[in-house]
């Protein structure tokens, strides 16, 4: 959970807090007011830790005491939490009549070791570090949303969220149909799930054995099919005319206007998603940083680089090439007026008047306003998808996509 600059600021909480939040709330309300924690003066010290793989001790001091325990094999996908439990309560059940006279303190502080020259605990947190690094950050911020919505709806509707049952899942399914999700985002969110069971230590209930669930999805899928989905008219040329049009009308300022136009035309003929011009919030890098756009007079281009994607989440990066039209739709022209009216600050590639990145909400939200503007009672193509979505590695004037593109600009195309 980040901590918030400011006191007004507000906190988005992780699912490890929500789930933390969930546990409470079970745990009250079923609660008999026993304290398992009594006050008074400490009569004894109890001390215990566990290993994540070679197994678990503990000792009182009053007495010097010990014992070790080694897991069993079987317990070598277990959580770490529970084993964590195990010293404690064994120590109980062994010294429980010794300190039942007073209170007892008990500490983790100490770690148990083994007689071996790795270090384990070492290894179980870059094992630990390794497992979030298996998923790149988009994965890691699908499955994040996954999780929230699934930990809400096992909130509200009072259901232990782990392990989730294939009678829970069928009702996370029919909640989230019953939201307007598609069959595609529902199957996203039922991964998420199962990665937090797979990150809880507990092993994922595989969809094979569990036709029921299986039918539920399919009966969204066909529930889904049977309704006629809004035709959604594609981005074309007469539409980013639309759009110059209204934001130049005066429903913004000229270097807005400039800059909304810029990103249009660059993400339409470069072939990029909207997510890759802009920037989630404050903190998140940009793809494409005002350093890396360069131009070329022979002939005339623009040159990005764009650090990663969707496709590359190592950042390998990749150079793209955009042609100049020599029309009213010009990427190039387009880049270079908005270059002009920037701030000259280091950063993210497109930033509002004020210095803000702008976000893809922002943006979406700016295309909307025009459209209803210019009359337009259609959605478009989704605005994520602004530039048709592609794996490409390279495009430039070449590119037979960038050449139909530019015929259906009315541009001559490259020889």
């Amino acid at each position: 959970m980040k901590i918030p600059r400011r006191q007004h600021h507000r906190v988005r909480l992780s699912v490890a807090c929500r789930g933390d939040i969930v546990w409470w709330q079970r745990l009250l309300a079923s609660w008999n007011g026993v304290s398992f924690f009594p006050s008074g003066p400490t009569r004894a010290h109890l001390f215990s830790d566990a290993s994540g793989l070679w197994g678990c001790g503990a000792f009182v001091a009053f007495s010097g005491e010990w014992f070790q325990l080694r897991w069993p094999p079987s317990w070598s996908e277990v959580s770490i939490a529970p084993k964590e439990l195990v010293p404690i309560v064994a120590a109980l059940a062994v010294w429980g009549s010794q300190v039942a006279s007073g209170p007892t303190r008990h500490s983790s502080r100490t770690r148990l070791r083994a007689t071996a020259c790795l270090d384990l605990e070492e290894l179980d947190g870059s094992a630990r570090s390794l497992f979030v690094r298996g998923l790149s950050e988009n994965s890691r911020n699908s499955y994040s949303t996954g999780k929230r919505r699934y930990l809400t709806f096992c909130s509200e509707a009072g259901i232990t969220p782990l392990p989730p049952t294939e009678l829970t899942l069928c009702r996370f399914v029919a909640y989230l149909a019953s939201k307007g999700l598609r069959a595609q985002s529902i199957s996203g969110y039922l991964s998420a799930v199962r990665h937090l069971s797979i990150e809880a230590g507990l092993p994922p209930l595989p969809r094979e054995v569990c036709p029921r669930l299986q039918y539920t999805l399919r009966g969204v899928t066909r529930s889904q099919i049977a309704q006629p989905a809004l035709q959604k008219l594609p981005i074309t040329p007469r539409i980013l005319l639309a759009l110059k049009s209204a934001w130049e009308s005066g429903i913004v300022e000229v270097s807005l206007a400039r800059l909304l136009w810029a990103l249009s035309l660059t993400a339409f003929f470069g072939c990029f998603r909207i997510g890759e011009l802009t920037v989630k919030d404050l903190s998140s890098p940009p793809a494409i940083r005002v350093s890396d756009v360069s131009f070329e007079q022979s002939p005339a281009r623009a040159l990005l680089l764009l650090r990663f994607s969707k496709t590359d989440p190592g950042g390998t990066g990749v150079s793209i090439v955009i042609g100049a039209t020599g029309g009213p739709l010009c990427p190039v022209q387009a880049l270079a007026n908005y270059l002009t009216v920037r701030s000259r600050a280091p950063g993210p590639l497109f930033v509002l008047p004020d210095g803000r990145p702008i976000s893809r909400e922002c943006f979406v939200g700016y295309v909307r306003a025009a459209l209803a503007l210019s009359g337009s009672t259609r959605p478009v193509m989704h605005a994520t998808v602004f530039g048709l979505g592609r794996p490409r590695r390279q495009l430039g004037p070449e590119s037979p996509l960038i050449s139909l593109r530019l015929w259906a600009a009315g541009a001559p195309t490259p020889t």
